[in-house]
């Protein structure tokens, strides 16, 4: 095979491939081959020389033919295409059985494994001129490489790449080799400096970036970025320009190739590549570790293009899946379906979704989360289409997302076991009880009880008639609980038969069901068994406590927890005990008992619930620095849950109360992007209150709206949204005509469309004041008389409206009226006062404000 002669053939060859026609001269097809080959194209190389081959058969000429077919074989063979480049090399000997078929039969024996046989024949190989004698010893090269005898293949590189054709020796050529393969380097080498070099030698470039390549394979990149330096004539190929990028990198730095990538990826052409793979391959390594995720995605993405082989790409899309789901969900989501779609029976498949769903839940990516749950449950089956379909409930109800967790629910109880399928059907109709669907919740428990009585369990069956009792008692629906308790009479759990009398009307039954419930606890807490006594002992203080004998419930709770410290529900039991004691005749048990909870089970949610309980009902000084220890100590122990949030609250409620406004500010920024829209709200209200008590009410209006946006059309939302009035009308005075509109536009939304009468009122009254700052004297009175009878509207549903708005509309409307003049002033009047009678503001107070509306009349 005739090599090529320099960059500037390599470049022209490039253009020759991409052209769109080609010469069907055979030669011209043989070149183009060559061309391709030496750049590394061994695909189109192969499709040139078939080419060649069949014009020279057309031809009927047998030198091209044979020339031609021994490229083919050889090109073949770098494709890994063995069996093929055997068949040529077969077809080749039957046409010329007499004729040299060069290197091509030990690198047939080298691809078939057979090393020793491959380098016999190489060495012995006798060659003719100085093109054929490089084709050896680059077979001879290759050969170590696949032996891993890199250093002698880095020898030989070195030898073709500084050998002159003028003055070749194939005598000292083969001594050099039989030197360097013997082990006797030092002879190699002083051979080697007797081989001038000749710069425009055709194989210079091509064993060169072999040599180079092979430092690096060696891991001496230093040595391979001094002999990249030393070839000022080949510095500026694009080849030399990916090794010396590829020798950086395995040096560990990307520096250069992040700062030139864009010139130089449009210098190498996508196509199987894999100098150009590892490049990029090792560049995207270095750019995770240095969390570069960007340039490492867009280096995965680009390796891509360089490789047809299915496990590198199964390996290049599993770490872009990665590197996305660190920083960007959307096209982590997108990687995700790709790798599933690409490598669909991938043993890894699954996996992958799993490990990028949980990555991006685990970043508050809820949304892409469980867009790959719901993927997974689409293709897989089984035990892992319920895992993401469970993962996918817990992702929807976070959001939340109420079809969606439809949708997975429904799979959960449609294909779970029995036992899993009614917990799944209970716990979706907790949820639905928690939004306000009592219906839904209803039906859903009704259909659980329906499959436990097919299953005729009838533990299962007692349990699910309590749930529905207990979901009965809390909705007030008494033909329920009559119904549901009857049935529980039968239970064989004496707890269910106590409630369900007690739900009945029969309180002395029901206590004494408490009694016989809590000797047979106490009767099995005698037995010598660590696993049945601490539940024993336990479920007796509970009946105490249903049985309302709370002080004999507190000590046994209490001596539950100090006798069985290792049993499970211990944290519950000092809670219990906390609870129920007296706090001023049992002090030091109370001090005991919440000393115990803190030093030992500060990991239990007990301890966090009476953490955030007592932190909630306040700290007199004395207490305050032992709650901010406990807040502190709940977050560490509670991250990323709402324990942990609802802690950090109260600990900027309290340092702001210290007047550390600043720290408070710091704290509460911490929590503005809360997965829960409540808490999230709330933070940004204090954030708000803060600032504005600061006198930023700029900065302060636009927390309240963002608060306002995390709950949209809840009771806080419409709250935030009054605040945000607030800082409008504390502003700057006189009061800009532009903000007054804004306060306007927000004052008609809630009046209008807000479900809470009390955000009405306040909206109607400062509606009216925004009226008087206008000078609208009629309108303002109008609103002020309709934020009194919106407050009497609420008095009579027995919702009572906060007394300062009333008495500041009625006086503020009475003013209004009595100086303004206007016609039937007095009746109005006196009609609004006679409904403030409705409000419980006093007589006597109402009776002065009729004195005093007179007395203005008069003026």
């Amino acid at each position: 095979m005739l090599p090529v002669k320099g960059l500037q053939r390599i470049i022209l060859g490039a253009l020759l491939i991409s052209a769109p026609l080609l010469t069907a001269d055979e030669e011209a097809q043989r070149r183009l081959g060559d061309v391709a080959f030496y750049a590394g194209d061994y695909r189109n190389a192969v499709s040139c020389y078939t080419s060649a081959m069949k014009l020279a058969d057309e031809e009927k000429n047998a030198d091209a033919w044979a020339a031609s077919a021994l490229n083919l074989a050889t090109a073949s063979l770098h494709l890994g295409e063995k069996e093929r480049a055997r068949e040529i090399y077969e077809e080749f000997r039957k046409r010329n059985p007499l004729r040299s078929a060069g290197t091509l039969e030990g690198d047939l024996l080298a691809a078939e494994g057979k090393y020793a046989e491959a380098e016999k024949f190489l060495k012995e190989l006798q060659t003719g001129n100085p093109a054929q004698e490089d084709a050896r010893l680059f077979s001879l090269a290759n050969l170590c490489i696949k032996t891993n005898r890199l250093e002698e293949a880095y020898t030989l590189f070195l030898i073709i790449s500084g050998k002159a054709p003028d003055v070749w020796s194939p005598a000292e050529t083969s001594a050099a080799v039989e030197a360097l393969f013997s082990g006797r380097s030092g002879d190699a080498q002083f051979l080697l400096g007797k081989l001038a070099a000749r710069p425009d030698s055709p194989w210079r470039e091509f064993a060169l970036s072999e040599a180079v390549y092979t430092l690096i394979r060696l891991r001496r990149t230093s040595e391979a970025s001094a002999l990249l330096n030393d070839s000022p004539a080949v510095r500026k190929s694009a080849e030399f320009e990916l090794l010396s990028y590829l020798a950086e990198a395995y040096s560990g730095t990307i520096g250069n190739l992040k700062k030139n990538f864009s010139s130089f990826q449009e210098k190498i052409s996508p196509r199987p590549h894999p100098r150009m793979l590892e490049l990029l391959s090792q560049a995207a390594k270095i750019a995770i570790r240095d969390k570069d995720h960007s340039f490492a995605a867009m280096l995965l993405e680009r390796a891509l293009l360089f490789t047809t082989d299915p496990q590198t790409r199964e390996v290049l899309r599993q770490q872009l899946v990665g590197v996305y789901t660190v920083y960007d969900a959307a096209k982590a989501v997108g990687a995700a379906k790709l790798f599933a779609g690409e490598f669909p029976k991938s043993e890894k498949k699954f996996d992958i979704l799993f490990s990028a769903a949980s990555g991006l839940y685990n970043r508050k990516e809820g949304k892409a989360a469980l867009e790959l749950y719901a993927c997974i449950t689409e293709t897989a089956s089984g035990a892992k289409r319920l895992e993401a379909a469970a993962n996918a409930v817990i992702c929807a109800e976070t959001l939340p997302d109420e079809a969606a967790l439809e949708k997975f629910n429904r799979i959960l109880i449609m294909e779970s076991d029995f036992t899993e399928r009614l917990n799944w059907q209970c716990r979706y109709s907790a949820y639905l009880e928690r939004h306000g669907k009592n219906a839904e919740a209803e039906k859903e428990l009704l259909s659980a009880l329906e499959a436990a009585d097919f299953s005729k369990q009838r533990e299962v069956q007692d349990k699910i008639n309590f749930l529905l009792l207990e979901f009965y008692i809390r909705t007030g629906n008494r033909d329920g609980i009559n119904r549901i308790a009857k049935t529980l009479q039968k239970a064989a759990d004496p707890i269910y038969k106590a409630v369900s009398n007690r739900e009945l009307g029969m309180q002395e039954e029901a206590q004494n069901r408490f009694a016989e419930a809590r000797k047979f606890f106490l009767d099995a807490a005698k037995v010598d068994d660590p696993h049945l006594a601490p539940p024993a002992v336990f479920k007796a203080a509970l009946m105490a406590f249903r049985s309302n004998d709370f002080s004999v419930a507190a000590n046994e709770f209490f001596n539950c927890a100090v006798k069985y410290p290792e049993y499970e529900k211990a944290p519950e039991a000092l809670y219990m005990a906390i609870d129920l004691f007296d706090p001023a005749a049992d002090a030091e048990k109370v001090k005991q008992a919440s000393t115990l909870l803190r030093e030992k089970y500060s990991s239990s949610k007990a301890f966090a619930v009476l953490v955030l309980r007592q932190a909630n009902d306040g700290a007199n000084s004395g207490d305050l620095e032992n709650i901010l220890r406990d807040l502190r100590t709940v977050e560490r122990n509670f991250p990323n849950t709402s324990y942990a949030g609802e802690a950090l609250l109260l600990r900027a409620y309290f340092t702001d109360k210290q007047g550390r406004e600043q720290e408070a500010l710091s704290l509460l920024d911490l929590l503005h992007n809360n997965p829960s829209p409540q808490l999230a709200a709330e933070s940004l209200m204090r954030t708000g209150e803060i600032l504005f008590r600061s006198g930023k009410y700029a900065q302060a209006g636009k927390v309240f709206v963002s608060a306002s946006d995390k709950v949209p059309g809840t009771l806080a939302g419409d709250i935030a949204l009054l605040r945000k009035v607030d800082c409008i009308l504390s502003g700057k005075v006189p009061l800009e005509q532009q903000s007054l509109q804004e306060a306007s536009a927000i004052l008609e939304k809630l009046s209008g469309e807000s479900k809470f009468p009390q955000v009405r009122l306040e909206a109607f009254y400062k509606t009216a004041v925004v009226m008087e700052h206008n000078g609208n004297i009629s309108a303002a009175i109008s609103f002020y008389e309709k934020a009194i009878y919106t407050a009497v509207v609420m008095s009579k549903q027995g919702i009572f409206p906060e007394n300062s708005w009333c008495v500041k509309s009625c006086s503020s409307a009475l003013h209004l009226l009595a100086s303004s003049g206007a016609a039937g002033a007095l009746q109005r009047g006196m009609r609004l006062i006679d409904n403030c009678e409705y409000l419980m503001l006093g007589d006597e107070f109402i009776d002065q404000m009729r004195d005093n509306f007179r007395k203005q009349l008069k003026k």
